[in-house]
């Protein structure tokens, strides 16, 4: 079965009238970024997803994040809500996504 075909049969069973999409990677958003926490929470855009994993990658300048799902409904209205661990506190380092390189501002904190 394709795994075009395993998403359409799990939306039909289990989803019913949501749509099913597959994903590299969505956008990241950093809700809050404490300078001297040791984690950041993030807002990824992927709804009901299976397989997100969060990818960090720390220097002394940058926090890099990249989020990658297998599947998850489609639409826009909803998000999934995940905490990173950091190894260092924030502290001055700018946060940034590993797809565009551009940076991610804080929304608060």
């Amino acid at each position: 079965m394709t795994p075009r075909a395993a998403c359409a049969l799990s939306t039909a069973t289990v989803l019913a009238l949501a749509g099913c999409a597959s994903a590299d990677s969505g956008p990241v958003e950093v809700m809050t970024a404490d300078p001297a926490g040791m984690a950041l929470d993030l807002v990824i855009a992927a709804c009901n997803p299976t397989g997100l994993r969060v990818e960090v990658e720390e220097s002394d300048s940058s926090v890099s994040l990249r989020a990658t799902v297998e599947q998850h409904a489609a639409g826009d209205d909803c998000a999934s809500v995940r905490q990173v661990d950091l190894r260092a506190p924030l502290g001055d380092r700018q946060v940034v996504d590993a797809g565009t390189g551009d940076s991610i501002p804080p929304t608060s904190g």
